[in-house]
């Protein structure tokens, strides 16, 4: 028993499955485009079709879910329909009728993208869980968020390490925390050929709110620098507040002196910054927190 939905749906990468609140079946919603919901009965027949939101993409992969008070939450990629979008994370509350009431859209540099089966989960409404892929070109860090039920970032943090990693799942948990699934290549390089091994890790509240400096986690990073090697410019990610940068060449001159990041992105114009190696270094009130070095082309 089954059913063909062709040619009159568009197909779909990454879509959510949600059971019927009354469990007379299921909504199907798609997100390759402007995004979809087909209704499906428990005999797995189709009884109903519309367009969500269609004056709004709801582009690339969906994490969609139930909250307690019948209403949806939906992550998903904010594009061209957002004034200076550019495939940022978008997640939205919206009403029974598919409306949003509630949006909020995390601007930051390249294509922040959400895993291809689920990147949207929670069990308490004000520790929902949204995890975001590594970004090509920019890190091999993954991105877990916390959202409050008011959409509001409680807290966000890289993890990643050496090693790439892509993303497939979250899943939050009874204990509040959530495990993250996905793959790392064996050879610790990126490529379709690479031989992967499977990449399981569990994180938890504290995690995320409390600075990596202060986790046993090594994996973990509260500041991003990107691109590596940089070039004219160096940019800095960051959710944490009170942060201070600087450079110095090897010769112990110090080129770069920023006294406050800007949350989340700083922009850093580096012309006239000869090539070669600098070291790094981000303080807290003084504190170094985060160092290493970095190579200029």
């Amino acid at each position: 028993m089954g059913t063909t939905i062709t040619p009159d749906f568009y197909g779909d990468v990454g879509s959510e499955m949600l059971k019927k609140p009354d469990n007379s079946g299921y909504y199907l919603i798609g997100g390759f485009g402007y995004a979809e919901l087909i209704e499906i009965d428990n005999d797995i027949n189709i009884v109903g079709y519309q367009w969500m939101d269609p004056d709004n993409d709801y582009h690339g992969h969906l994490g969609v879910r139930w909250l307690s008070d019948g209403n949806i939450i939906i992550a998903s990629q904010a594009n061209q329909e957002v004034p200076g979008a550019f495939y940022d994370l978008r997640v939205r509350l919206c009403d029974t009728e598919l409306v949003a009431y509630k949006d909020t859209v995390i601007f930051e540099d390249g294509k922040n993208r959400l895993p291809i089966h689920s990147g949207l989960d929670f069990i308490d409404e004000n520790n929902i869980w949204v995890v975001t892929d590594a970004q090509e070109g920019k890190s091999e860090y993954g991105k877990i968020y916390i959202f409050d039920a008011g959409l509001n970032v409680k807290g966000a943090k890289y993890f990643g390490g050496f090693v790439p990693k892509y993303l497939y799942s979250i899943k939050a948990l009874p204990d509040g925390g959530c495990i993250i699934t996905g793959t790392t290549p064996k050879d610790g390089k990126n490529g379709e050929k690479s031989d992967k091994n499977v990449y399981i890790k569990k994180v938890m509240p504290f995690d995320i709110l409390t600075h990596a400096e202060e986790t046993l986690d090594e994996d973990d990073c509260d500041v991003l620098l990107y691109p590596v090697p940089f070039d004219r410019e160096l940019k800095i990610e960051t959710y944490r507040e009170n942060l201070s940068f600087s450079m110095f060449s090897v010769s112990g001159e110090c080129v770069v002196l920023r006294q406050q990041l800007t949350i989340p992105n700083t922009s850093i114009k580096t012309p006239n910054i000869g090539k070669g190696a600098y070291f790094y270094s981000i303080y807290d009130n003084g504190q170094i927190i985060q160092s290493g070095k970095i190579i200029k082309n």
